[in-house]
């Protein structure tokens, strides 16, 4: 165990017991984590991302010029840029499956030149915080079931989902969504972590799908490290989340929701238990 893990506070009790009832069956895990995000749209701390962020290493170069006040949100954008650079949105309609606070959508929109960005999300609080708060050209949210996805066949030609599908009760039925909405030649493009047992889901399940669907696998990555070295670099931000926003029984469970240090994710990631995996396929 990690030094400072919550593993035995009430707060990780909770969500040890959570992760036990979404184990059981799709849809107590679907509504579960529906819940669990309507209750985290309602607090501001982490702004309008949810992930873990990205950190280049080795070398590795991401170029981007982020302005204002997008610089402090540096690795939280850098997951997205690395997860949907190949696909080359300038010109595309795409498709964000699990926008959450629309962060994402919004960046993409802003600085990637696609025709049009549609966020969906199944937390009804995350869809109105986005409507209020990104008013950007071309740019527009919805609610819906990553599973049963409310939009018509071959609309988009990039689909992106990015530390969402982890909370799936189906993640066939969710690629299989996928594989409907896309264009003839359309991509892809998928980030997001996963593990061998049940709270983690199954990084198998993954692979297993991938390799059943119609869809071409052209870049597999595990960029584990990368998402360490940027939770190590969030820390401070992270914490200060978890002290202002989140009453004291939640914030362990919590704790393991954001990714942060001694949280379960984090924990997992770690120790080899987890895996952090971007995948980029495209429909023929």
């Amino acid at each position: 165990m990690i030094p400072g893990s919550p593993h035995n506070s009430r707060g990780s009790l909770l969500s040890r017991a959570l992760m036990r009832v979404a184990a059981l069956a799709p849809q107590p895990k679907r509504m579960m984590w529906k819940w669990v995000y309507e209750s985290l749209s309602r607090r501001g701390g982490l702004g309008d991302f949810m992930n873990f962020g990205y950190t280049p290493l080795d070398g590795e170069t991401l170029e981007l010029e982020l302005r204002g006040d997008d610089r402090p949100r540096r690795h939280v954008i850098q997951l997205y840029h690395r997860t949907v650079a190949a696909a080359e949105l300038a010109g595309k309609d795409v498709l964000e499956v699990g926008c959450g606070r629309g962060g994402g959508a919004d960046y993409m929109a802003r600085y990637l030149q696609p025709r049009s960005v549609t966020g969906v999300d199944i937390a009804r609080g995350n869809v109105a915080f986005c409507r209020q708060v990104h008013d950007v050209p071309g740019l527009t949210f919805r609610e819906g079931d990553a599973e049963q996805l409310p939009l018509p066949d071959a609309r988009y030609d990039v689909v992106v989902n990015v530390e969402s599908s982890h909370c799936y009760g189906s993640f066939e039925r969710f690629v299989g969504e996928v594989c409907r909405v896309l264009r003839p030649g359309g991509a892809f493009m998928f980030s997001d972590m996963r593990g061998s047992d049940s709270h983690h889901a199954s990084i198998e399940e993954v692979a297993e799908t991938f390799r059943n669907c119609p869809l071409e696998v052209v870049e597999y990555t595990d960029i584990t490290a990368n998402v360490l070295a940027s939770l190590e670099q969030e820390h401070e931000r992270i914490e200060k989340f978890l002290h202002d926003e989140v009453p004291r029984l939640l914030r362990s469970s919590t704790r393991d929701l954001v990714g942060g240090q001694g949280g379960r994710w984090n924990d997992a990631l770690r120790r080899g238990e987890a895996k952090y995996v971007h995948y980029f396929l495209r429909k023929p």
